[in-house]
């Protein structure tokens, strides 16, 4: 970390890059929401917060199944072999694992 930057800024991973989306595991279920220590997300009125959500939504349904579950599925691993960060989060949209493949439930 320099100047207010990741050292790695450039070539940091699809999970950086989405920040600040973060998703949370328990066993089969995920939810995904906006992290609220974000510097950038205390500074979004209501409305732009919303658009952001919405958005999300949007690119879930929209996105090829084979991409969305293929990232689910390795988080969901890298969750089970690490110890997870604890963060306060808004939520968006909670999924379900259903015979290896995510849906949105809520």
């Amino acid at each position: 970390y320099k100047k207010g930057e990741c050292l790695i800024y450039k070539e940091r991973p699809l999970d950086c890059r989405l920040y600040p989306i973060k998703i949370k595991f328990k066993q089969d279920k995920a939810v995904i929401g906006l992290s609220l220590g974000c510097k950038y997300i205390s500074f979004l009125t209501e409305k732009k917060k919303k658009e952001l959500c919405y958005r999300v939504v949007i690119f879930l349904k929209k996105a090829p199944s084979i991409i969305s579950n293929d990232y689910l599925n390795l988080m969901q691993s890298i969750n089970f072999i690490s110890k997870p960060k604890n963060f306060w989060m808004r939520k968006i949209v909670e999924m379900i694992k259903k015979k290896s493949f995510w849906e949105i439930v809520k």
